[in-house]
């Protein structure tokens, strides 16, 4: 149990920073919205989001599943997670409400494709049979 919570907790955070980081990177090198007039995002940049939403999710839901020893629930917790700091992130900076639907579809789609990679399985692991040194 503390480890599956151990694997989201580190697999969030993770993927989380590897989307800012994919974010902030991109945004770097554009101009700023303000000075676009009308503070809409141009096309190129809702993309890039989009994908850097994907790649935080895939890198989350792969490392839950490395952690927490290929436990399928905890790569479709460790992306949902992604998935709601994307609808987050649309809704705090005022983005276009048509870029959540490739934002569901990109953070499911990383999901699916991490699990498709590594095969995890749908009940929960089961540690080692402890030993009974002192029986006969």
């Amino acid at each position: 149990m503390l480890r599956s919570l151990f694997a989201i907790i580190v697999a969030v955070i993770a993927g989380l920073s590897v989307a800012r980081f994919i974010e902030a990177a991109t945004a770097s090198l554009r101009a700023s919205p303000a000075s676009l007039g009308d503070g809409a995002l141009p096309f190129d940049h809702q993309l890039t989001l989009v994908v850097a939403w994907f790649v935080g999710a895939a890198v989350a839901s792969a490392l839950a599943l490395l952690l927490g020893r290929k436990w399928a629930p905890l790569g479709f917790l460790a992306s949902g997670t992604i998935l709601f700091s994307a609808i987050i992130t649309i809704l705090t900076f005022s983005l276009n409400w048509l870029i959540a639907a490739p934002a569901a579809v990109a953070t499911a789609f990383a999901a699916y494709g991490v699990h498709i990679l590594m095969k995890p399985q749908l009940d929960y692991p089961q540690g080692k049979a402890k030993r009974d040194y002192f029986s006969e």
